[in-house]
């Protein structure tokens, strides 16, 4: 292991140790995030723990933004294969 690998993994302990961060985000910006994560996880070779990690933080921003109603349905509809588009919507 390098130098910069073992302070890279101490780093990345302290983070796991660390107390949250507090972010200034608005509804919008977190609905924003969660869409780019979902998109993010259907990546076919986006797997392992950090995935999961990632999934695990997406349904708490669609919780915290989307807890029911029509934009319930649209997060959920993020998570669907089914209700993927093409690349052709949204430019034209």
């Amino acid at each position: 292991m390098t130098e910069f690998e073992r302070r890279a993994a101490e780093a990345v302990r302290a983070l796991m140790e660390a107390p949250p961060p507090a972010l200034d985000l608005t509804a919008f910006e977190v609905w924003v995030l969660l869409g780019q994560v979902q998109l993010a996880l259907r990546h076919p070779a986006n797997r392992g723990a950090a995935a999961e990690i990632a999934r695990h933080v997406a349904h708490r921003l669609q919780a915290a933004v989307a807890p029911s109603g029509a934009l319930a349905g649209l997060a959920r509809m993020g998570w669907m294969e089914e209700c993927d588009v093409g690349p052709e919507v949204g430019h034209g």
